[in-house]
C-alpha cells in the first residue's frame, strides 16, 4: 500500500501523521516530501543559524505494524546551503538520513498521568519510556514523523563545515584561494631581492661591513 499525504485534503491534523491500525500486513510505503518552508523554521530555531535547506526533502519510506507499535525503514534527503568557515560563501550540499526507527504504544497509565495533580509522582516506573536513540513512544493511535524526520536530517549537517585545501591554498569546495590564507615564508627565507645585511640594518642591528 503505497501513500502521499501531498493528496490528502488539508486536514489540521499534523502532516505526516500515520494511523497505526491504517498499516496493512502488508505494509505501508510513503514516497513522498516534507514541507521545506517548516524544515527552515527548525532550523532557524538555533542560534545565529545561517544554514537553510533548498529543496523538499524527498521521504522513501516503508512502515510495518509490530506487536508494540510499527517499524519504519527508509531514507529522508534533501539539499542545502551553507556558509563556508574559511571564505563565508554559501555552498550547496546534499544530505541524506536513514529514517529507521521503532514505535512503541505508550502503557495507557503513562498517557493519562499528565492530569496527575503531582507530576514529579511515581516518575520512576515511567523512566523506561522516555524516546531512545532509534526508539520512539507514542499516545493514542497516530505515530508523528515529521519532526523526527526533520531531525535525522538536521543532524546530519557539520555545523562546523570547513573544507580542505589544496597544496596551492585553494578551497576544495569552490575553487577559491581564502582571503584568512597568507602565505608563510618558510623558516630562515629573506623576501626576495633583499640580502641579510640589509634586513639587518633595518632591524637596528649594527652590521660590521668587510
Amino acid at each position: 500500500m503505497a501513500l502521499q499525504f501531498a493528496n490528502l485534503p488539508d486536514l489540521d491534523l499534523k502532516p505526516m501523521r500515520v494511523r497505526v491500525r491504517d498499516i496493512s500486513p502488508e505494509g505501508l510505503t510513503i514516497d513522498d516530501t516534507l514541507s521545506l518552508e517548516r524544515l527552515n523554521e527548525r532550523m532557524d530555531e538555533g542560534r545565529e543559524n545561517h544554514t537553510h535547506f533548498t529543496s523538499k526533502p524527498k521521504i522513501e519510506l516503508r512502515l510495518d505494524r509490530s506487536p508494540s507499535g510499527a517499524e519504519t525503514c527508509g531514507t529522508v534527503s534533501a539539499d542545502y546551503l551553507q556558509p563556508c568557515a574559511r571564505c563565508a560563501k554559501l555552498l550547496q550540499h546534499k544530505c541524506a538520513a536513514r529514517a529507521d526507527f521503532v514505535f512503541h504504544e505508550k502503557p495507557p497509565e503513562m498517557v493519562s498521568r499528565g492530569s496527575h495533580e503531582d507530576p514529579e509522582a511515581d516518575a520512576s516506573p515511567y523512566e523506561d519510556y522516555t524516546d531512545d536513540v532509534g526508539i520512539c513512544y507514542f499516545n493514542g493511535e497516530h505515530i508523528e514523523l515529521e519532526e523526527l524526520l526533520q531531525e535525522a536530517l538536521i543532524l546530519q549537517i557539520n555545523p562546523f563545515f570547513q573544507p580542505q585545501l589544496t597544496n596551492e591554498g585553494r578551497c576544495i569546495e569552490c575553487g577559491d584561494v581564502p582571503r584568512t590564507e597568507v602565505a608563510v615564508e618558510p623558516q630562515g627565507a629573506t623576501p626576495k631581492g633583499l640580502s641579510l645585511g640589509v634586513l639587518l640594518k633595518r632591524a637596528g642591528v649594527a652590521v660590521e661591513e668587510k
